[in-house]
């Protein structure tokens, strides 16, 4: 079991790779931040965004609970970037779908899990690499349909 999780720890990082086109590797960073983000591997999502959007992670770090890390490990999250669009050679945007994510409410109530989500990230190519930029923490874009 421990050689299959190895295994499985290996292909997932080579598929944060630098390799491909500009919209390959935007696509790329956009899923492993996602992936590490809402499976709340903040230090990993933190390594994915600017130097400036990092006290966003930071600010979830600090207020996440051991309730919120136990619900995350019980949701079975997933993540698909559906789209990628270039806006120049050095920005981009990603729209993400996530599934089975962990809604945080704030300090005053419990998070909540939720089946579906839709995230616009802003993404940016600095030294030739592609990281998120963060004006606050993602939000769930998806309308409601009531």
């Amino acid at each position: 079991m421990k050689k299959f999780v190895f295994v499985f720890l290996l292909l997932l990082a080579g598929a944060c790779g630098d390799g491909g086109s500009d919209e390959e590797q935007a696509e790329d960073c956009a899923l492993c931040f996602g992936r590490a983000f809402f499976n709340l591997d903040l230090h990993q999502a933190a390594e994915l965004c600017t130097q400036d959007s990092q006290h966003w992670i930071n600010f979830m770090a600090t207020n996440l609970t051991q309730a919120d890390l136990d619900l995350i490990d019980a949701s079975g999250i997933s993540v698909l970037v559906r789209k990628v669009t270039l806006t120049s050679d050095s920005t981009a945007e990603a729209t993400v779908d996530v599934s089975h994510f962990m809604k945080w409410h704030g300090l005053e109530q419990p998070a909540t899990i939720e089946n579906d989500g839709e995230f616009r990230l802003d993404l940016v190519k600095r030294q030739g690499k592609w990281l998120v930029r963060m004006a606050g923490l993602p939000q769930n874009e998806m309308r409601n349909r009531d």
